[in-house]
């Protein structure tokens, strides 16, 4: 899929190879932040004489280019929103972990009262019956 992303019109001067901008819209809202930060970067770098020299493909030198790919590589640590984003799915993801631990202890506990209540009905049953048992054997 092909995107416009800028529309110039230019009145051709008294050589075609000198024309001129008349008027122009760009929309670089699908580019992403450090994108368009590298383009208008470019753009002030390179001079109209550059421009005019300009006459095959990848002529004009950039050397920050380089630089901009390997920085580029990992879009977080490039772009802000991208970084702030990973860092809450990570937020997120340790929070769903604790919150797990959680209710797995509260069963675990749940689990220990229930226990616990077992055993003592268990000791009123068993102390019941010892007297119950010790009642008929008394000596006097």
């Amino acid at each position: 899929m092909v995107k416009i992303v800028g529309i110039s019109i230019l009145k051709g001067g008294a050589l075609a190879a000198d024309p001129i901008v008349i008027s122009r819209a760009d929309d670089l809202s699908s580019f992403g932040f450090f994108q368009r930060q590298l383009l208008e970067e470019y753009s002030n770098a390179v001079t109209d004489a550059v421009w005019k020299s300009c006459n095959t493909p990848e002529s004009i030198p950039y050397p920050p280019l380089e630089e901009y790919l390997a920085k580029y590589q990992d879009p977080a640590s490039a772009d802000k929103i991208t970084k702030i984003q990973k860092d809450l799915d990570d937020t997120t993801e340790i929070l769903h972990k604790t919150i797990d631990n959680v209710l797995e202890r509260g069963v675990k506990l749940d689990q220990l009262v229930e226990r616990s209540d077992d055993l003592s009905r268990q000791s009123k049953m068993f102390y019941k019956q010892a007297r119950k048992t010790n009642s008929c054997c008394t000596i006097s």
